[in-house]
């Protein structure tokens, strides 16, 4: 399991909230936008929409909320008994929820915690948990409340580390994937833009039953009409399934696409 935060934290929570609950998405796939169905659809288990959207709107500080992802590998969370709502696995992601809100607001009393959003996405093929908390905690004082800005996530300090220190711990006790493992590294890596763009192309081609894109069809002029950069990475991936994947495959397997693309590689290293 891998603990993420979204970068955004300003503005409404319009936005955030409809990315996380929709159904159905609109996603950039070369050279057109497309709306990309969730299914199974994402399941709420903590948290009431309308209510932590009315908490984030009514704050009047600059950062308005934080936005975390818990993202698990495909085998450390059963799909199937996950959604036939096995007790062990639901108790497993609970335990983990109530461990977040309670290092996201250490040292605040249960009662001037503010309200949070928790759902799921699987439809790509494993677990993400997601995590909407207003970036507030409640001050009472006499018979009323007010709001005081309360960062869960600062961007350094003990209180920043101290979220390493979750992900390992929860990896330890449920036997969840380490990403820091070196066995488990990706073969292929880049910056993590590209990364998403090609696994949503890769999704794509899965959904419509390709194995091999066709140079002529729909498919193959959204792969041409991304960017560079994701086109290379899209050819990379391809070849990291390989059962025994090396450096010098992967280049001759991305020549063609380089010379498409009037890129070249100007040197390698040993790693």
């Amino acid at each position: 399991m891998r603990l993420g935060c979204s970068p955004h934290s300003k503005g409404s929570s319009a936005p955030v909230i409809d990315y996380l609950i929709s159904v159905m998405i609109a996603k950039r796939l070369g050279w057109k936008a497309e709306h990309v169905v969730r299914a199974p659809a994402p399941e709420t288990l903590r948290g009431d929409p309308a209510t932590v959207g009315a908490f984030i709107d009514a704050l009047e500080t600059q950062h308005t909320y934080t936005c975390a992802t818990l993202s698990f590998a495909q085998d450390d969370i059963n799909l199937d008994a996950w959604h036939a709502e096995d007790e062990t696995l639901r108790d497993q992601i609970g335990c983990a929820l109530d461990l977040w809100e309670d290092i996201a607001f250490a040292g605040v009393r249960p009662e001037c915690r503010p309200p949070i959003l928790a759902n799921t996405h699987t439809h790509t093929g494993r677990l993400e948990v997601n995590i909407l908390a207003p970036r507030a905690i409640v001050r009472q004082t006499d018979d009323s409340f007010l709001t005081r800005a309360h960062n869960p996530r600062p961007p350094k300090g003990a209180q920043r580390n101290i979220w390493q220190h979750y992900q390992d711990t929860l990896n330890y006790i449920f036997g969840w994937a380490d990403p820091q493992d070196p066995w488990r590294a990706a073969r292929v890596s880049g910056p993590d833009w590209t990364i998403k763009r090609a696994a949503e192309l890769e999704r794509s081609c899965s959904d419509i039953g390709l194995s091999s894109v066709d140079p002529d069809d729909d498919m193959q002029r959204r792969i041409t009409g991304e960017p560079a950069p994701v086109q290379i990475m899209f050819a990379a991936r391809q070849i990291e399934r390989e059962p025994f994947p090396d450096k010098s495959l992967l280049l001759k397997h991305l020549k063609p696409v380089l010379s498409d693309l009037n890129w070249q590689i100007d040197a390698v290293t040993e790693d």
